[in-house]
């Protein structure tokens, strides 16, 4: 269960961060930042640059007094970042706790990185929760196929939401006035539970006993800077909505500086946490996009040597690892391997989900819509005939509609093909692996009291 949150306004400086468990907040991602003329695109010039920021620094003005007549608060994050688009990680807790977003998507947005990064967290909590309004608004002359076409609008799955271009697309006052009012006429005045702060709850938890000079390191480790951190009343959940947006080597050197503080239990119960941290966010919403896919659809290839990254994967892509439900499904072999297969996995499915024998497709399916629950069974298809696998999954889908199959695979495989899935490549070149899993080990041996409990 996540942790009741309390409710108050934090603020760094003039800008109000949204840390509160219900938020009513709305997030503006943008990119205000001034490049210089080696920066811009072949056939942009200095001026016309600098026209249209200063259109955006208009809208951006315009912006918190429409949505003030809607009583929603609006999160703008208004430092000037002086070298590149570097991601600033303090603003991973607004993304996580807001009620709605509005990516404002001029032409310098379409290929600011540290947008993509905002982009990667929305795109994860709109799959997690599909009313949660995300508006792209393309603003000056950018177009939708401009956006489709873009790291932005590729990045978090942006380009599939429906877009809204403003009506007056002149760049002057009152076009950004008239434009902040449609953009606020889009959102909803009803405050979302946002799920994915589960995560970020946790693992806040979890990390409560580390002391302030402790978060101060691993503050700085993150790329969160100290005035920051300072001026913040959850520390713990800034910290730990960081963690949930960077690279597990990042994450592995901040448990560490803070592991000699944690109780043992609550150290094992990070670790577990962080170590899903190397699957890629968009690969984690990929493969809980599947679940919302037509039942006769849920099948998704992942590839990946083992099936310990697959788990990896589904502990990444939901918010709350508990309510995810995995069924490891060893492989067997005899005269009759589809149908030995079939046995087993129908009963160890049903053991895992505690359904009766009795109970039919249309049981299942009503449980899983009631109690919204996404199960996933993660099948290691290496060793069995693709037309094996083909027959075991068709007739496990049959049964079991609405749970997603995740075929787990060393290589691309002919089953592929002959039962069509999403693919996502878990697995990479063997020096990355060995390197990943050596790290996973590192992160697991942090306290000599917990690595015996942690050996599988």
């Amino acid at each position: 269960m996540p942790l009741p949150m309390p409710s108050y306004t934090s603020t760094v400086g003039t800008v109000s961060l949204l840390g509160t468990g219900f938020s009513s907040g709305v997030f503006i991602s943008h990119t205000s930042r001034e490049r210089s003329a080696n920066e811009l695109k072949p056939g942009d010039t200095v001026n016309r640059h600098r026209y249209r920021k200063r259109y955006l620094r208009q809208l951006l003005d315009r912006l918190p007094e429409s949505f003030a007549a809607k009583e929603l608060e609006v999160w703008i994050d208004q430092r000037e970042v002086a070298v590149g688009d570097r991601f600033e990680q303090a603003v991973c807790l607004s993304l996580i706790r807001c009620s709605a977003a509005v990516v404002l998507v001029d032409q310098d947005a379409l290929t600011s990185e540290y947008m993509q990064e905002e982009a990667r967290l929305l795109g994860w909590r709109k799959t997690l929760e599909p009313d949660l309004p995300i508006i792209p608004v393309l603003l000056g002359n950018v177009s939708a196929r401009d956006f489709a076409d873009s790291p932005l609008g590729r990045a978090g799955g942006l380009a599939a939401l429906s877009v809204l271009t403003p009506t007056n697309r002149k760049q002057n006052e009152a076009a950004a006035r008239q434009t902040a009012r449609e953009i606020s006429d889009q959102v909803g005045v009803v405050p979302l539970p946002p799920r994915a702060a589960r995560w970020v709850d946790d693992v806040a938890h979890f990390i409560s006993a580390a002391p302030g000079h402790a978060l101060e390191e691993a503050a700085r480790t993150l790329g969160i800077g100290l005035d920051t951190l300072q001026a913040h009343r959850e520390k713990h959940a800034l910290v730990a909505a960081a963690l949930l947006n960077s690279s597990l080597p990042v994450a592995y050197q901040v448990i560490r500086t803070i592991a000699e503080y944690l109780p043992a239990e609550s150290l094992t119960s990070a670790k577990r946490r962080l170590v899903p941290l190397w699957v890629d966010l968009d690969h984690a919403r990929t493969l809980m996009s599947v679940s919302e896919a037509p039942s006769q659809r849920r099948i998704v290839h992942l590839i990946a040597g083992r099936l310990l990254p697959a788990q990896h994967a589904v502990l990444r892509a939901s918010p709350s690892p508990d309510s995810v439900q995995m069924a490891q499904l060893s492989g067997v072999a005899g005269e009759d391997m589809a149908a030995e297969l079939i046995s087993r996995y129908d009963d160890r499915l049903r053991s895992a989900m505690h359904f009766h024998p009795d109970d039919g497709p249309a049981d299942v399916e009503r449980y899983l819509q009631h109690e919204n629950t996404v199960a996933f069974a993660l099948i290691k298809c290496d060793q069995v005939p693709t037309r094996i696998i083909k027959e075991v999954v068709l007739e496990l889908m049959r049964r079991f509609p609405g749970i997603v199959f995740a075929l787990v695979s060393a290589q691309p495989a002919a089953d592929s093909t002959i039962i069509r899935g999403r693919r996502i490549q878990l697995a990479g070149d063997d020096q990355a692996d060995r390197q990943t899993w050596r790290l996973i080990q590192r992160i697991r041996a942090l306290s000599t009291e917990m690595a015996e409990a942690d050996v599988d």
